[in-house]
């Protein structure tokens, strides 16, 4: 009876044992669970972080630089240098607008050079029509004069006034054709070599 007790208190030892190790089976399956979810977690939330950096972000920088573009900011290059899809398709952008930016800057120095030659142009047809209607003045003038000295001084007088000029003067040659004397000119100058008898040589 004895040896059965025993028996039974063996047995009953074992199963308690047993319960314990399951128990710590168990426990550290759970432990490895647990570890193995929040490595799960946490290798989530990394690729996640790195996709968005790969992705999402480029995909930001490509639509705010393509905005950019359209508003006319061609001089600003899209920072995206990855060497794929998007890096490639960055840099065809990147390469349009500066070739873009390149042709508008080309039209803008044509048109000024266009607008200055225009300005030119209209300057001289000015300046040939004021001395066209000068010329007729004074042809007008001498038909109607018969002193050659009051035509000559009206003549540098109105050219004077009409192209606003500080001096004007009108040099005639003598018989010799040696020397140009001086016959009219504008103002105390003119005057003042009109007395002296100023001539130049030829």
């Amino acid at each position: 009876l004895e040896a059965l007790q025993d028996l039974e208190t063996y047995e009953s030892q074992q199963i308690l044992l047993v319960t314990d190790q399951l128990k710590q089976i168990i426990a550290t399956a759970q432990n490895i669970v647990l570890l193995t979810s929040l490595a799960v977690i946490l290798t989530s939330i990394f690729m996640a972080n790195l996709a968005r950096k790969r992705l999402i972000h480029p995909f930001a920088l490509l639509r705010q630089g393509i905005e950019r573009i359209r508003a006319g900011t061609l001089d600003h290059a899209i920072p995206i240098t990855t060497k794929d899809e998007m890096g490639d398709l960055a840099g065809a952008l990147n390469s349009m607008a500066a070739e873009i930016n390149q042709s508008r800057l080309q039209l803008q120095e044509y048109a000024h050079t266009l607008e200055d030659q225009v300005n030119e142009r209209t300057f001289e047809a000015e300046q040939r029509a004021m001395q066209a209607h000068t010329a007729a003045e004074i042809t007008q003038a001498a038909s109607g004069m018969l002193d050659v000295e009051e035509l000559l001084r009206m003549s540098v007088n109105l050219i004077q006034q009409r192209f606003n000029l500080y001096y004007v003067g009108l040099f005639l040659l003598d018989e010799s054709h040696h020397t140009a004397r001086l016959r009219a000119g504008t103002g105390e100058a003119g005057r003042i070599m009109l007395e002296n008898e100023h001539q130049l040589p030829l």
